[in-house]
């Protein structure tokens, strides 16, 4: 059974000054310095904590020592609970089977199999000095300074701690609080070294900054987006109206986007995220054919408007397109409501609701270790345009919407960590991703409409549309240039780079 009690140290403190202290009954001899790192483990489940346990091992130079301690029964700053211990010999290893039987058969019983992996670290300098009565040893007090270490954020550790030894009794506990916290600036602590690091990792879940754990802002995206797709699929089985086609355009685009994001991060396999990508492609493709269709509906009868002889020469052209739109959008429906497409959903279900099992604490890969890596090679594909923007055609402004579009979709993965700061870069890549999807949008409607109209030579009525759709994607690309600017202005550049460095 191990009986301590904590304090937080709220003021200056003087190790030297503690063997002065006036302890009455009782002497401390100092014994020394000890460094210990302690890794405290954990199964997928939370096996271990949820059961208010805590499963530790603390190496001390060569030596290794597993503990596992029982739920606390004490209150206030005093925490009392079973322990049991003991060395460990031979490679590191977080398997119960290979420790001790005294630990490993109720750590064992614990887990009940699941895997044990690193949950949080501690680093600790450690100050002791042995409490004495009447010449016996009846505690070891310990001054610890350190950090708590939990999905990389840190907490600093700066405590000390009573613990009962040899014949110490609560009595003789009782006695050296009362004259610790009238000769120190002592408050109690309530919360062990693991409720602070779980307090850590509680809030990096809802945290997403340059410390949040890469593997949690994958997750959180993708589950974001997957239930915005979701919602959007019922709606468009429901009513297949053109938001619920746009919608679920938008969440399956920017999954696999997120998808190939992390690909090369050492986070999660490269295979598996390609292979979830590649699943997701079919669904896009369908999608992108709606709403393309969409949106060139929606920008012819814009041009008819109220006028009854454009209507008529337009007539056989929207009936075409909605023909089109209702065989694609028949397509889609088939293809989401097959099993294929429902183990998908599944399977990125249970991608996000997992988390990688890591081999140790150091394999932590945060964000700030990696927003620079997807951001800005992402941001010099765009540049690379530089010498080909001057008189581009269509082909190649469309390649480069899609180039903005990627860098975007990746840069919103990463805009809670950014901050604000990124805001200007976020603009200018709305404003090209829109500018150059018109010309896109319109260079595909082009290509219909001129072939109509070649096989209609009478209806005039196509030929003016054709020629309305030509001087407009001539307007846009003429001001392509402007567009072009705001994205590789200074101003954009340092907005990224100052934004990346900050974290």
């Amino acid at each position: 059974m191990e009986i301590e009690a904590k304090f937080a140290i709220t003021g200056a403190l003087d190790p030297a000054s503690l063997t002065t202290l006036p302890l009455h009954l009782y002497t401390l001899r100092s014994t020394g310095v000890e460094r210990h790192s302690d890794t405290l483990l954990d199964t997928p489940s939370r096996a271990v904590t949820s059961t208010r346990h805590s499963l530790r091992i603390r190496t001390i130079g060569e030596r290794r020592i597993v503990t596992l301690k029982g739920p606390n029964s004490g209150a206030g700053g005093v925490h009392e609970r079973a322990e049991v211990e003991a060395e460990l010999s031979g490679p590191l290893s977080f398997d119960p089977r290979d420790w001790p039987r005294e630990v490993g058969e109720p750590a064992l019983a614990l887990t009940r199999d699941e895997p044990l992996a690193p949950l949080l670290r501690d680093e600790v300098e450690r100050q002791l000095w042995t409490v004495r009565r009447s010449g016996r040893v009846i505690g070891e007090l310990a001054l610890d300074t350190g950090q708590i270490i939990a999905a990389g954020r840190h907490e600093p550790i700066h405590e000390l701690e009573l613990e009962l030894k040899g014949g110490g009794s609560r009595t003789d506990l009782d006695a050296l609080c009362r004259a610790l916290t009238e000769a120190l600036p002592l408050a109690p602590e309530p919360r062990s070294k693991l409720q602070r690091g779980l307090a850590l990792l509680r809030h990096a879940r809802w945290a997403l900054d340059g410390y949040t754990p890469l593997d949690a802002l994958v997750r959180h995206t993708i589950r974001r987006s997957l239930r915005d797709l979701r919602r959007a699929q019922r709606l468009t089985l429901e009513m297949g109206d053109a938001d619920a086609i746009h919608d679920m355009r938008v969440a399956t685009r920017r999954i696999r986007s997120t998808l190939q994001a992390f690909e090369g991060a050492g986070v999660y396999r490269d295979k598996t995220l390609r292979s979830l990508r590649k699943r997701l492609s079919p669904i896009a493709d369908a999608l992108g054919e709606i709403r393309n269709l969409d949106i060139f509906l929606k920008r012819v009868r814009e041009w008819v408007g109220a006028d009854a002889q454009r209507e008529r020469d337009s007539l056989e052209l929207c009936d075409l397109l909605a023909a089109k739109r209702l065989a694609a959008y028949e397509r889609l429906v088939e293809r989401l409501k097959k099993r294929k497409h429902a183990r998908l959903l599944r399977d990125l279900e249970r991608f996000v609701s997992r988390s990688p099992v890591l081999s140790d604490a150091e394999h932590c890969v945060l964000t700030r270790h990696f927003v620079g890596s997807a951001l800005w090679p992402r941001y010099e594909r765009v540049l690379r345009f530089e010498t080909r923007i001057a008189g581009a055609e269509p082909p190649t402004l469309h390649q480069l919407r899609i180039t903005c579009k990627r860098l975007r979709y990746v840069l919103e993965v990463f805009a809670g960590a950014l901050g604000e700061g990124v805001t200007p870069v976020r603009k200018a890549l709305t404003k090209a991703q829109s500018h150059l999807g018109d010309v896109q949008d319109l260079t595909v409607a082009l290509r219909l409409v001129t072939e109509m109209s070649q096989a209609q030579p009478e209806n005039h009525g196509l030929a003016a549309l054709r020629e309305d759709m030509w001087a407009e994607r001539a307007e846009l690309v003429a001001h392509v240039g402007e567009v072009w600017e705001t994205l590789r202005s200074q101003h954009v550049r340092d907005a990224l780079s100052f934004s990346i460095a900050a974290l």
